[in-house]
């Protein structure tokens, strides 16, 4: 039940509803919201925290970026998206959202001494005597892109991140009275001695006569039966077909650039000479030198065994909490000191770079794209509307389709696996699942009435049904007798291996019954209970091995044949034993707590701070 009323909400009717209550809030004054444009960018809301598109986008493609390395420099954004790293990136946000929440409940501030700490663990910014280098800092941001404000706010928000999150998994310790019994589970081994008995080994297992043939065509019909084949002909709606259609009018054109006129100002910017020192006396006798040198900065700073640096087109921002002192000084000025996080700053502004407002023409394209995408939605409810009048009037898909501007698409023939008569996949049919699931429901002739299919909507008509039938034993007789082949070979492997397991429990060693049969024994040594270690072994021996007595006989199906095993000894693990390390599992089981613990913490942040996604603004980006 609360599938369907999910599936219910996701539905376009659903969607339609929504607009239509979004806009009579219209009529009671609070339709700006929805108007102004700059809600229609969130893809996440987690409480009083927006995360818009363009930054899960800009973070998604930084994460591209590291990992492109790993896929040898050829990792698309397709590909990313499609191994999850979209959704991954856009959890992560959500994660440090709710993080950055609860700090700010608990008053949780990373104060400046806590960041010099942090800078000076850092080696890229020490010199060679190990101390933090304010110039190496900044040459290091410049090669990476980055600026010290936007660098130091990152290094603020992770590290009490990283405060919370050890402190919810603080004390996350094991018992060791669990940490041995696991330590015994895992660290057991089982040595085995093992004959592999290969189907290839019963090369020609003989022709089936006619019976045989026949048997095995009527055992086996499924294999030789052609599926149910439809016609189909299906009215595809999806919401970017009515995008070129809706019209953008002058006032709602300067209604969305007034409502986003702070996303497109670019900030004022200088250019200055720095000196950045630890000491505030320091950094007063490097103001008094150079104002009694006339304002020769690099003259004072040499004087004071320190050195100026050039910032070049900075904005305010950039420079943290020196960026007010910085931006109120005259050109050519030597300023009063200013503290930050980094020290001393003393100033002297040599060029300054007037901030800019776009005009409305200058950013005309990029509105009405905007605009288009947020009514989108709004119209294409509409047309579904009008779409559903026709259909229910009794009007045909193909009119329908003419009428609205809508896509028809036909399909010669396709079975309920979406596969065509030569076995390839219908392709270009968004939501086929749901449209061939609804098909295969109808009898020739039968129309459905406009669906949801995840997309956008359809309806399907089926044009023709040619039923499943069972292929004729002379159509298929080479597959019959390949499949009759194949199970001589492997009921004849089965034989063996069975023979083999009565000759041991009888009394002879599996090697002596092995070179009877003319087959090779093999020892495995040492064998733990992880598979992917265990070499030829598969799963499946390694479990039974796991589940026998020293001395039993199994036999077990393995690729390509039979293997029969023997357990041959069990070496039994001590955790109290010299030698046995017991820190990497108290490790392992110590994380797994913390994370367990981390991700509770997180689900009470959630109810706290509710999350909500807006899947159709991901699904565009």
């Amino acid at each position: 039940m609360l599938q369907t009323f999910r599936e219910g909400v996701n539905s376009w009717v659903a969607k339609g509803l929504f607009i239509l209550l979004i806009i009579s809030f219209g009529v009671w004054g609070i339709g700006d919201i929805f108007r102004s444009g700059g809600q229609s960018n969130v893809v996440a809301e987690i409480g009083p925290i927006k995360i818009t598109g363009g930054e899960l986008d800009q973070e998604f493609r930084t994460q591209v970026d590291r990992l492109r390395t790993t896929f040898g420099g050829s990792l698309t954004v397709e590909q990313a998206k499609a191994i999850g790293l979209l959704d991954q990136t856009l959890r992560q946000m959500i994660e440090h959202a709710l993080l950055d929440l609860a700090a700010q409940e608990a008053g949780l501030k990373a104060g400046d001494e806590l960041i010099r700490q942090e800078l000076g663990r850092q080696a890229a910014f020490r010199d060679q005597q190990g101390r933090f280098n304010a110039e190496m800092f900044r040459q290091a941001l410049a090669a990476n892109g980055l600026n010290e404000h936007t660098y130091l706010a990152t290094l603020r928000r992770d590290r009490i991140r990283e405060l919370i999150k050890g402190a919810v998994g603080a004390g996350a310790t094991p018992p060791q009275t669990l940490l041995e019994s696991l330590y015994r589970y895992r660290q057991e081994k089982r040595s085995a001695e093992t004959v592999m008995v290969a189907e290839a080994a019963f090369a020609n297992p003989g022709v089936p006569d006619e019976t045989e043939q026949v048997r095995t065509h009527e055992e086996h019909q499924i294999r030789y039966t052609a599926p149910e084949y439809r016609k189909l002909a299906v009215l595809l709606m999806q919401p970017e077909q009515v995008a070129g259609t809706i019209e953008v009018t002058a006032d709602a054109l300067r209604a969305a650039y007034e409502a986003r006129i702070e996303e497109f100002r670019v900030p004022e910017k200088r250019t200055l000479e720095q000196v950045l020192v630890e000491d505030e006396n320091k950094a007063l006798a490097v103001v008094q030198g150079a104002r009694a040198k006339g304002g020769d900065l690099a003259a004072a700073a040499r004087d004071a065994a320190t050195e100026t640096q050039i910032l070049d087109g900075v904005s305010k921002d950039d420079l943290m909490e020196a960026g007010a002192a910085a931006f109120a000084q005259a050109v050519g000025v030597i300023g009063e000191p200013a503290r930050s996080a980094l020290g001393w700053h003393v100033f002297k502004v040599t060029a300054i770079q007037p901030g800019t407002e776009p005009t409305l023409e200058s950013v005309r394209d990029r509105l009405v794209s905007d605009i288009r995408r947020d009514r989108q939605d709004e119209v294409f409810y509409r047309l579904i509307n009008k779409v559903e009048d026709a259909l229910a009037g009794g009007a045909q898909l193909e009119e329908t389709a003419e009428k609205f501007g809508i896509k028809l698409v036909r399909i010669d023939a396709v079975d309920a696996a979406g596969k065509r008569l030569d076995g390839t996949m219908v392709d270009g049919l968004p939501g086929l699942d749901r449209v061939l699931q609804t098909a295969f429901t109808m009898g020739a002739g039968g129309k459905s009435p406009l669906s949801d299919n995840g997309p956008g909507m359809y309806s399907v008509r089926v044009d023709g049904v040619t039923p499943s039938v069972l292929k004729p034993l002379a159509e298929v007789k080479d597959k019959v007798i390949a499949d009759w082949q194949a199970e001589k070979r492997t009921k004849l492997a089965t034989d063996k291996a069975e023979e083999l397991v009565k000759q041991v429990q009888g009394g002879k060693t599996l090697d002596e019954a092995a070179k009877a049969g003319g087959l090779t024994m093999e020892v495995v040594a040492a064998v733990g209970r992880d598979a992917r270690q265990a070499g030829k072994l598969s799963p499946e021996v390694v479990k039974r091995l796991f589940e026998a007595h020293p001395g039993d006989v199994v036999t077990v199906a393995a690729a390509g044949g039979r293997m029969v095993a023997r357990l041959k000894e069990v070496q039994a693990a001590d955790p109290k034993a010299p030698g046995a390390d017991l820190a990497p599992l108290k490790g392992q089981i110590a994380q797994g707590v913390a994370n367990d613990l981390f991700t509770e913490y997180l689900n009470a942040l959630q109810a706290r701070y509710p999350v909500r996604v807006n899947q159709e603004r991901i699904g565009s980006l």
